[in-house]
């Protein structure tokens, strides 16, 4: 886990990680959410609507993007005020999700930190992107 404090932050300092979606992160997510909506869970009613199959859900996006904020950048002592989410194309399970962030603003004052998180697919395909706003607590 990292730990930066505020004043080690600087404008475009970047991280990154890889998480692949394996089946059991999307049944637990459903488990927990109850969110069994038939798009994520049944193939033919996805090919109805032109995916190839099963979509992933979005929030299971979101789950990870806490991570890298909580975890990768900026870590230990980050509280998250606000997020602006924005999903371009849906992923799949066994799909390999790269989530790409760097410091985009910082706020002096309040010790606010601005992320912008990007999550490409194995085929380097945009599939969505965030904005956050870090407090950080330290």
């Amino acid at each position: 886990m990292q730990s930066y404090k505020f004043k080690n932050l600087k404008k475009g300092l970047r991280s990154s990680f890889e998480k692949k979606i394996t089946p059991s992160i999307v049944k637990n997510f459903i488990k927990i959410s109850g969110d069994n909506n038939l798009i994520h869970t049944e193939p033919k009613f996805a090919q109805k609507y032109n995916f190839k199959k099963n979509i992933g859900h979005g929030m299971i996006l979101a789950l990870f993007y806490s991570k890298f904020i909580g975890k990768v950048l900026p870590g230990k002592y980050s509280l998250i005020i606000s997020t602006d989410l924005k999903f371009h194309k849906p992923f799949f399970i066994n799909d390999r999700l790269k989530f790409l962030g760097k410091i985009t603003d910082l706020n002096k004052l309040y010790r606010i930190a601005t992320v912008y998180i990007k999550v490409l697919n194995q085929e380097k395909k945009l599939i969505s992107t965030c904005y956050a706003n870090i407090k950080l607590h330290e």
